[in-house]
């Protein structure tokens, strides 16, 4: 009877064994400054280590900003409405164009402007000069399919690239003449989750051992 208990708690402890794998993770950040837009950076990132264990995800975390002014001046005969939308297209992706995550900072503002007043200013009844204009964005993802993971795992580095790209624009009458700055800023954080697991103390494969060999002690006994 003893035997048995010793073999059924042998048994148990290779159970919890298998399943007492723990989750660890491993990040990355970097960034450009705010500048004028447009711009590209190329950087290379360390792959993952599959000695460390096993590669579960790639999260991806993209914070952007976009600064910048814009002017307008209608030159309509008569009186119409402007939409001013200021913004960039921030991105993450491989060096070969393999999207990784897309965010786009945007501020928008509609205006009224009279007739042409006579004056190309950017002031005045038909015109207008906007300054410290601002707009953040932010958004995250998980990469967790077999090519991405395959993609991030092994030795070396992978390069990747950060761009921000002016997607600054105007609509209104026919006749408007427009001026934008664009800045933009950006940062990335990109983690490795990973799992991990123990690998059993000789001491712990001796007791399945006995146990497993008392088990078939006391089977055969029964049989007896």
């Amino acid at each position: 009877m003893k035997l048995a208990k010793l073999a059924v708690f042998s048994l148990l402890s290779m159970s919890a064994l298998t399943a007492s794998a723990s989750i660890h993770s491993l990040s990355f950040v970097g960034g450009h400054d705010l500048s004028s837009t447009n711009w590209n950076d190329v950087f290379s990132l360390q792959r993952f280590d599959a000695n460390l264990g096993t590669l579960t995800g790639v999260n991806v975390d993209l914070y952007g900003t976009v600064k910048g002014s814009a002017k307008y001046e209608s030159l309509d005969a008569s009186a119409s409405n402007v939409q001013i939308d200021l913004g960039a297209i921030i991105k993450l992706a491989t060096v070969s164009g393999k999207n990784l995550l897309t965010i786009n900072p945007l501020v928008s503002n509609a205006y009224s402007a009279s007739a042409y007043d006579g004056i190309t200013d950017f002031g005045g009844t038909s015109g207008k000069t906007l300054t410290g204009l601002s707009a953040n964005a932010a958004d995250s993802e998980v990469l967790n399919s077999a090519s991405w993971l395959s993609l991030f795992t092994g030795p070396g580095m992978i390069n990747l690239k950060l761009g921000a790209q002016a997607a600054s624009s105007a609509s209104g009458p026919g006749n408007l003449t427009t001026q934008f700055a664009t800045n933009a800023a950006a940062n990335y954080k990109i983690t490795y989750t990973y799992a991990v697991t123990p690998v059993p103390e000789p001491e712990t494969y001796a007791l399945m051992g006995l146990g497993m060999l008392g088990l078939l002690a006391h089977r055969r006994k029964q049989v007896k």
